[in-house]
């Protein structure tokens, strides 16, 4: 009788270690699963954090570029006018210059007309007088 018992023990093992390689590996599938599920839901919140950011960076860098550009745009025009105020001090310095050399010219005019009205004065002076020697009565 050992013998004939022999074999059902031995089926209803095989049957029972059948059963729990099953179990086992249902575990394990599953234990795979749920790993698989958490890295997937971490992996989505990962991304949907990366997402915010990138969109948050993108809307930041759009206003910089806004704000940049607006600026440029108001140094573009600050320099404009500066360039036109530049323009027109320089005319107006070389006018400036061109009077003041005219001016310059006209004072060395005066001084030299002004020393030959006194040379001439003084000579028509000189001519104009009665020697002291000569009576006022009798011509010279």
């Amino acid at each position: 009788m050992e013998e004939s018992n022999n074999p059902l023990i031995v089926a209803i093992a095989s049957v029972l270690l059948s059963i729990a390689a099953w179990a086992k590996n249902k575990l394990d599938v599953d234990g795979v699963k749920k790993d698989r599920a958490e890295t997937k839901e971490k992996r989505d919140t990962d991304n949907a954090l990366l997402n915010a950011k990138l969109e948050m960076m993108q809307k930041q860098f759009d206003d910089y570029k806004e704000t940049t550009e607006k600026r440029l745009e108001a140094g573009d025009l600050l320099m404009k006018g500066f360039t036109e105020q530049f323009s027109t001090l320089n005319s107006n310095v070389a006018y400036i210059r061109g009077v003041m050399e005219s001016r310059e010219d006209y004072e060395k005019t005066m001084k030299e007309t002004n020393k030959n009205i006194s040379e001439l004065l003084n000579v028509m002076r000189s001519l104009t007088r009665t020697p002291s020697h000569t009576p006022g009565t009798r011509p010279v």
